[in-house]
């Protein structure tokens, strides 16, 4: 096999990131050329790809490869100078997401990705380009859906900040959209202002095509810093006051529907959802909490809201009773609420009820349909 050790013809390469049910995951790397690319001469075996893991080069597992005259994934190959390699997302270090016990915390390193060819592949009008035995390294990275995510900040008269990212649906005249409030568990604090949206569906299935297509939303997804106790959570000030009047801000900003404001969240996010609409039953329509816990002596104040709870029955981080406690009292005040819980030994993870959760078509359906009024 002839290996040229001559100048790469590839110009860049980009990895794409999608989110999964368990968060962010590598599921393709594209290739610029300098060139259009023949399809016809790609295969699986054509590149290697390995990604950098606690300092080990690990393989990762190719799907399909082909060519196309855009950087993005397609389900039909034409001659272009871009080379998707898709990579199977249940790889075991297709992750980005790197979890770190001792601090109870997600965090998202640099990525390190390096690509090799391995096989001749052809031009679109027939000049062969060689093997190499470079390792190209990753230049960029791109997720269709984050991307449109948008960085922004709130601070008060004293300088405290409160991160967020924000979604923004394509908006017509004289139209106003739902809004969907995100709250992240204690895992993804922090001040990157990315891994809350990065670990779960929490935020991101909203913004997706699919869900987008039926039911165009705006989503706001704030991150709290790290040194906010998680006993204190979605409940400490500055940051409570900070994210009422961001939501107070965005109504004056943006076109949104003030009789259709949602809130979701989980695990300290499930129990900042609780806090929020027993605080301020006027501004939501509807809630999801997941593996959260509110104040039963208080149901009364959101007797009327429709709200679905979400627990695992096995749960040891946030005890099921939490959601238990907070259903009975409202059930017993005739609430429409709606309750699910996972079965103990069900789930992967019994304090992840998010996962299965966040998946649920049904949920989504549902929580378009609430308005307040």
């Amino acid at each position: 096999m002839r290996v040229d050790k001559t100048k790469s013809p590839i110009q860049r390469i980009d990895l794409v990131t999608n989110i999964t049910a368990d968060g962010e995951k590598v599921i393709a790397a594209i290739l610029k050329f300098n060139e259009e690319i023949n399809g016809a001469s790609l295969s699986n075996k054509s590149f290697t790809v390995k990604a950098s893991v606690n300092g080990a080069w690990q393989q990762r597992t190719i799907t399909n490869v082909y060519s196309n005259h855009q950087p993005e994934l397609s389900k039909s190959q034409v001659n272009g100078p871009y080379v998707i390699i898709e990579l199977d997302e249940h790889d075991e270090h297709a992750n980005t997401i790197v979890w770190n016990d001792e601090q109870y915390q997600n965090r998202k390193p640099p990525l390190n990705y390096a690509v090799s060819q391995t096989e001749t592949v052809y031009t679109h009008n027939g000049n062969p380009l060689f093997p190499s035995d470079k390792q190209l390294r990753n230049n960029g990275e791109m997720n269709p859906i984050i991307d449109y995510f948008k960085q922004a900040a709130i601070t008060d008269e004293f300088g405290n900040n409160l991160p967020y990212r924000l979604f923004e649906p394509k908006v017509e005249t004289d139209q106003t959209y739902p809004l969907v409030l995100f709250l992240h568990g204690a895992g993804e604090k922090g001040n990157d202002n990315a891994v809350h949206i990065l670990a779960n569906k929490g935020a991101a299935m909203w913004a997706s095509p699919e869900i987008q297509k039926q039911h165009p939303a705006f989503v706001l997804a704030p991150q709290l810093p790290l040194d906010v106790p998680t006993k204190n959570g979605w409940a400490a000030d500055p940051y409570y006051s900070l994210l009422l009047q961001l939501l107070q801000d965005m109504q004056k900003t943006y076109p949104i529907d003030e009789s259709r404001i949602y809130v979701t969240g989980m695990s300290m996010g499930g129990i900042g959802t609780w806090h929020f609409i027993q605080k301020n039953p006027q501004i939501f329509a509807a809630a999801i909490p997941i593996c959260g816990q509110g104040s039963p002596s208080n149901a009364g104040i959101i007797k009327h809201m429709p709200i679905w709870a979400f627990h695992a029955a096995d749960d040891k981080i946030v005890p099921v009773s939490g959601s238990r406690h907070m259903v009975a009292a409202l059930q017993f005040l005739r609430s429409p609420i709606k309750y699910t819980e996972y079965p103990a030994g069900s789930l992967h993870h019994p304090h992840m009820s998010w996962i299965p959760t966040y998946e649920k078509q049904e949920l989504v359906n549902w929580l378009f349909l609430q308005k307040k009024f």
